[in-house]
């Protein structure tokens, strides 16, 4: 059967499940990643004894747990999270625990690029989230001097906004770095460059009307225009008082609203 067990304590041939739906979710996912916990997803919505859990719900085992599954009540009280617990590795629909529909997360090494070319706004926020929100561990990578063997370890590389020379060239380190596997979240202008460059990528057409106030002051019709005209920025700020991650607050108050955020 299922039961709530708060920060009470975990029994070993329980499986811990939590349901991952807000921001709050993911800095404890990132706190069980550092912790060393192998934590696993399901990719389907699952029914257990009538209760519902909808895809990207965590899960933890004992067996690929051993001698850590205790910790997990100190996790959760400083988290203020309650897991809910099954002591059986089938359900009443959906994909059960030893399904391929039931993926591991690995954890990730996450850099971000900082440097002359970057907005110091955007990188201070998000630095600010990993390292003061999250308390995940990034590594952060100068623009102007990257090379192959700074993104060998490297999982996830964040580009913030920003003005990237790099990014238009057709033979670049990091382009070959994602062509071997390597996941890269770009963001603002640093979306557009790429999107009006080589790589193979284009943005929608209402994210490009979005970005630019279509309906006000106009819209782009494509992404080289929008480029062009974001370079005119100042990307590191426009006032030497202005603080990067300043913005940080307005970017957490957003997240709050989307899972997975």
């Amino acid at each position: 059967g299922i039961r709530d067990i708060g920060v009470t304590g975990v029994q070993m041939c329980a499986l811990p499940i939590l349901k991952y739906n807000s921001f709050s979710d993911a800095k404890l996912l990132a706190d069980l990643l550092t912790a060393g916990f192998k934590v696993k997803f399901s990719e389907k919505d699952i029914v257990v004894n009538n209760k519902a859990f909808n895809k990207g719900t965590l899960i933890l085992t004992s067996r690929d747990n051993q001698g850590k599954m205790n910790l997990i009540k100190d996790i959760c009280l400083n988290h203020e999270k309650k897991f809910i617990v099954f002591n059986s590795g089938w359900v009443d629909q959906g994909a059960d625990m030893g399904s391929e529909k039931i993926h591991s997360i690995k954890k990730p090494n996450v850099a971000l690029l900082t440097g002359d070319p970057t907005s110091a706004n955007a990188v201070g926020e998000v630095w600010f989230l990993f390292d003061k929100e999250m308390n995940y561990p990034i590594t952060l990578i100068d623009a102007n001097d990257i090379s192959n063997s700074q993104l060998t370890n490297i999982d996830v590389l964040v580009i913030a906004d920003g003005s990237y020379k790099i990014l238009n060239e057709k033979d670049n380190p990091i382009k070959a770095w994602v062509k071997q596997g390597g996941k890269l979240i770009v963001m603002e202008n640093a979306a557009a460059q790429i999107a009006n460059a080589d790589w193979g990528v284009k943005l929608k057409k209402e994210e490009t009307k979005e970005a630019t106030g279509a309906g006000t002051s106009g819209s782009y019709e494509t992404t080289a225009a929008w480029a062009k005209s974001m370079k005119k920025k100042d990307w590191r700020g426009a006032s030497k008082t202005q603080i990067p991650g300043g913005k940080f607050v307005q970017v957490k108050e957003k997240c709050k609203k989307f899972p997975y955020c």
